[in-house]
């Protein structure tokens, strides 16, 4: 894999993502697509397997380090991991069925980015959840992030189609490797 074009392309949907997030938000619940989960699956879908998990973790990671969590003391912090465990878990699952899917196909890469923004919401749900109940003082609602998670992986899923139309003509700009074997 092509790390630059990698690196290019993150930067590009990070920006996407930050910079479209209150445009692109539905109703009060901060429902909104990730295009960052959309290139996690494109790399999932066509890269080596230790590409994808190394590229899951540092997009997760990144995903972390640019959200933020509100304290009970009015202010925020930054928490590392609960993304880049999600993205992890997420990619697994898009590795193990990768042999059965058509990686060319932009309904397979909205489908796959769906289930695994919902994946990754749900790991990162039950992350918060438990750093709540150990009393650390964040502001959390476990139920309404969940819900928005949920439908945003909806939304992310219909964006992801979408977003496959520009990356899959573009993907031997990533350098993939063309004879992809089963679970590499």
């Amino acid at each position: 894999m092509n790390w630059l074009t990698a690196a290019i392309a993150t930067w590009i949907c990070f920006g996407l993502e930050l910079g479209l997030r209150d445009t692109l938000q539905l109703g009060p619940h901060a429902i909104a697509p990730s295009f960052v989960v959309a290139l996690v699956i494109f790399i999932a879908l066509n890269a080596s397997q230790r590409s994808t998990v190394w590229a899951a973790i540092t997009l997760g990671i990144l995903v972390d380090l640019t959200g933020s969590i509100e304290l009970k003391s009015g202010s925020s912090t930054v928490l590392v991991g609960p993304h880049a465990i999600g993205f992890f878990l997420a990619v697994q699952i898009v590795l193990a069925m990768r042999g059965m899917i058509v990686s060319r196909n932009p309904l397979s890469m909205g489908v796959l980015s769906l289930l695994a923004a919902a994946v990754s919401e749900i790991i990162v749900v039950a992350f918060l959840t438990i750093h709540m109940l150990m009393d650390d003082p964040i502001v959390w609602d476990a139920s309404e992030r969940l819900f928005a998670g949920l439908a945003s992986s909806v939304y992310t899923g219909i964006v992801a189609v979408f977003l496959s139309l520009i990356l899959i003509p573009v993907t031997p700009l990533f350098g993939f490797a063309t004879a992809r074997r089963f679970g590499h």
